[in-house]
C-alpha cells in the first residue's frame, strides 16, 4: 500500500491508508502497489498532530538493520522500490536527515522508474480487470508521494518555506488523482493540512482561515481554531460567533426527501423504514466570509428551520473550541 498517507486509528475508524509496499528488488519499474479502502468519519479531518505523527513499525526497523548500506548509496533500476521504502522507514523512525537525503534523490531523478504516473485500476484486492468501470482506481507517483514526506521533514524542521513549495509540487506539479470519493476526501485532508501547518508556520494565517473555513463543521481541525486565535482576541471572537448566528439566513427545499433506514440487517426480523422530511440550505457570515452551512439531519415529518440550522452551528466542534463561555 502507498506509504505516503500513513493514518493511525481515529476514535476506532480506519481511515485510507496507502503505504507502498516492501518489495523484492525489482527490475520492473511500476510502482508496487497493494490497495485497503476503510471507511472514515467524514465528518472529520486529520488533525496537525495526527499528520505529523511517527509510527514507527517493527518492518521499518528491520528493513533499516538489513539495507542501512541504501542510504549512502544512489536509486537503481534494481534497487529502487526498496530504496523508496527504505526512506519511508526511516522518516518513520525518526530519522530525517537521512530520509531527507533519499526522497531528495527520488525527487531529483530523472531515471524512468521514478519519471511518470501510474495508473491502477482498481481498488478491489485481487481484480487486475483493466479498461472496465474503474472502480476505485486510482494514479500513484514516487515523486508525489516523496515530495509529501519532504513537506513533513520540512514542517517539523521549521522549513515552512520549503515545506511550502514541496506541497505546492505533489499538489500541482507531480499530480495524482483518484474516482473513489473516500480516497479522494483523505488525500485532498492530507494535503489541505500540510498546506494549512506550513502556512501557519510561516504566519499567513489569513490563508489558513481563507482553506479552512469553509469546511468549519469538520471536526478536528485545530490549525484553524489557532489561526483565528491569532488573528483575533476572544472578544472578537466571541462578537464574530454572535455575527454568524444572527446572521444565518435558512432557504426550505420546495420538495420533501426521504430515506430508508434498515433495521436488524440480514436478521429474520429486518424491516425498513421510510423517512420523510423537508430539507433545506443556509449561509452565515462567518468572520466576515460568506460560508454555507452543512444540511442538518431530520427526523421523520421534520422540516428545516432557522433555529434548527442555529442549533447546530452552536454543537458544532468548531464553536465550542472557540466560544468562551466566561
Amino acid at each position: 500500500m502507498i506509504r505516503h498517507a500513513q493514518y493511525f486509528l481515529l476514535t476506532l475508524t480506519i481511515v485510507l491508508v496507502r503505504s507502498l509496499c516492501y518489495s523484492q528488488d525489482s527490475a520492473k519499474f511500476e510502482l508496487k502497489l497493494d490497495s485497503a479502502w476503510f471507511v472514515p468519519n467524514i465528518g472529520s479531518i486529520v488533525s496537525a498532530d495526527d499528520l505529523m505523527a511517527h509510527h514507527p513499525s517493527k518492518r521499518d526497523s528491520k528493513l533499516y538493520r538489513k539495507r542501512a548500506a541504501l542510504i549512502t548509496s544512489e536509486p537503481t533500476r534494481r534497487n529502487h522500490s526498496t530504496y523508496y521504502s527504505l526512506a519511508c522507514a526511516l522518516w518513520e523512525l525518526g530519522k530525517l536527515p537521512e530520509s531527507e537525503k533519499m526522497f531528495l534523490k527520488i525527487t531529483d531523478s530523472k531515471q524512468p522508474y521514478y519519471v511518470g504516473t501510474h495508473h491502477h485500476y482498481s481498488d478491489i484486492p485481487g481484480d487486475m480487470t483493466i479498461g472496465t468501470y474503474g472502480y476505485g482506481s486510482y494514479t500513484s507517483n514516487y515523486k508525489n508521494y516523496a515530495c509529501i514526506y519532504l513537506a513533513k521533514i520540512c514542517i517539523e524542521e521549521k522549513k515552512f518555506g520549503e515545506a511550502l513549495k514541496y506541497i505546492e509540487w505533489a499538489d500541482k506539479k507531480y499530480i495524482v488523482e483518484q474516482t473513489c470519493g473516500t480516497g479522494y476526501l483523505w488525500y485532498r485532508s492530507e494535503i489541505d493540512g500540510l498546506y494549512g501547518l506550513s502556512y501557519e508556520g510561516l504566519e499567513k494565517y489569513d490563508s489558513v482561515v481563507n482553506m479552512f473555513l469553509p469546511q468549519y463543521a469538520a471536526s478536528g481541525n485545530e490549525t484553524l481554531i489557532r489561526a483565528i486565535q491569532k488573528l483575533y482576541s476572544q472578544t472578537e471572537i466571541n462578537e464574530h460567533l454572535e455575527i454568524a448566528e444572527r446572521s444565518i439566513v435558512c432557504v426550505p427545499d420546495t420538495f420533501q426527501s426521504s430515506a430508508f433506514i434498515t433495521h436488524n440487517h440480514g436478521e429474520k426480523n429486518e424491516t425498513t423504514t421510510e423517512v420523510k422530511y423537508t430539507s433545506g440550505t443556509a449561509t452565515m457570515n462567518l468572520f466576515g466570509r460568506q460560508v454555507r452551512l452543512p444540511r442538518p439531519r431530520l427526523e421523520n415529518g421534520e422540516g428545516v428551520t432557522t433555529e434548527i440550522f442555529i442549533d447546530e452551528f452552536k454543537a458544532s466542534w468548531f464553536y465550542r473550541a472557540l466560544i468562551d463561555n466566561g
